[in-house]
């Protein structure tokens, strides 16, 4: 049974409304969806894309060129009609834009899986992009990248990395993750795929946390690793993971604290350095299909 969630503390834009089943006070059903503001730096491309057009017409609320009657975010900006989980909403007006269900239990905007503390608010999508129009123009490329059907690809590089950074400021305290492939590792040295954060891209240090190959010609010893890569300082726990496999990989931070978790895998560490201020995926030796990134930050 979908619930309505115009009657959440915080409903979404686009929440389905109608008679019965009315908005919140200051929010208009319009198309059988409640008007509502959101904020520029959710959902989207995450580069304020997906903010309503003040001089969009009756027929077109949010200005994308999309009618009221056929978006499936009418109050956001989103021309190109994003929707990862092929439910009722938008990626830029989903409370949880990977996960169907919307049950969003401690009311703060942030729903099913994507919620890191389901029974504590406070939570919020910093940022979620579905790469269904390849990298943001304002985001960071290091490396080749290419598009495959609604994923994006970092295409690898024998003895070096490829990495994609969007141009919002990680949570010191929140969760960066990703849905990815391992296509194929190469060259003579390590190879991986994984999120970071308290990221430099200008000289590629930060915390990383990756599904880790010590050597990119074989598939032994794999495992999945946490590491600072100013120290040094690693934790490693076994796991052997397999090309051609999606996994979701997160890197949640609490200050000083981070874990690591590849599915149900899960590995932590203390780092003390902050090298940088960034998030991001990074492959290295390694060419990777990536399905989503997301950032989520916790007060």
């Amino acid at each position: 049974m979908l619930l309505c969630a115009c009657y959440a503390p915080h409903p979404q834009p686009g929440a389905p409304c109608d008679d019965d089943h009315p908005c919140p006070t200051g929010q208009t059903c319009i198309a059988n969806r409640c008007d509502g503001m959101v904020d520029a730096a959710t959902g989207g491309g995450g580069d304020g894309s997906n903010t309503v057009n003040p001089d969009a017409g009756p027929n077109d609320l949010d200005g994308d060129g999309v009618a009221n009657n056929d978006d499936n975010c009418p109050m956001a900006n989103n021309a190109n009609q994003g929707n990862e989980d092929g439910d009722a909403f938008g990626d830029a007006c989903d409370k949880c834009p990977i996960d169907v269900d919307d049950s969003d239990g401690d009311g703060d905007g942030v729903a099913g899986s994507c919620d890191p503390r389901p029974q504590t608010g406070g939570d919020s999508i910093v940022l979620f992009e579905g790469f269904h129009s390849g990298v943001p123009s304002t985001w960071t490329v290091v490396g080749g990248t290419m598009q495959m059907g609604d994923d994006l690809v970092l295409v690898g590089v024998a003895g070096n990395h490829s990495a994609i950074v969007p141009p919002v400021t990680a949570p010191t305290n929140g969760v960066v993750s990703i849905a990815g492939t391992v296509v194929e590792t190469f060259g003579q040295y390590e190879a991986g795929l994984g999120v970071l954060t308290a990221y430099n891209p200008n000289q590629d240090n930060g915390i990383f946390c990756a599904l880790y190959s010590p050597n990119a010609g074989t598939t032994n010893n794999r495992s999945v690793d946490v590491w600072d890569t100013v120290t040094g300082n690693y934790n490693t726990k076994p796991y052997a993971w397999q090309n051609n496999i999606v996994y979701r990989v997160a890197n949640r931070r609490a200050g000083s604290s981070y874990t690591c978790s590849a599915d149900s895998q899960l590995i932590s560490g203390n780092f003390n350095s902050t090298p940088g201020t960034m998030a991001g995926i990074t492959a290295y030796e390694t060419t990777a299909r990536v399905s989503w990134l997301m950032i989520v930050a916790s007060q």
